[in-house]
């Protein structure tokens, strides 16, 4: 598993972002008293792109990445689940 490494490691590993934008980001987060976190800024800044981020998030952890609005969801399938099984499963909110 990645998640020893720290997302920032990663994205320098995989030519993302400098290691001068990793330092600048990690002041970003310092001056906003941790409020924000790494990814929020990378993506804030234009270093990387959401969709990106969440690509290399994760590989991290092993997580296969699917990218919602690249297929097609036939929503009228959730007729077919209770409201609590779907908000179990967080297939909604």
């Amino acid at each position: 598993m990645r998640k020893t490494l720290r997302i920032g490691d990663i994205l320098i590993e995989e030519g993302k972002i400098t290691q001068d934008q990793l330092m600048h980001a990690l002041g970003v987060q310092k001056d906003s008293n941790f409020s924000k976190k790494l990814g929020e800024i990378f993506v804030e800044e234009g270093l990387i792109g959401e969709k990106e981020f969440a690509q290399v998030l994760a590989s991290q952890f092993e997580y296969e990445f699917i990218d919602l609005y690249s297929i097609n969801i036939n929503f009228s399938t959730l007729k077919n689940f209770s409201l609590n099984v779907l908000k179990s499963a967080d297939a909604i909110i």
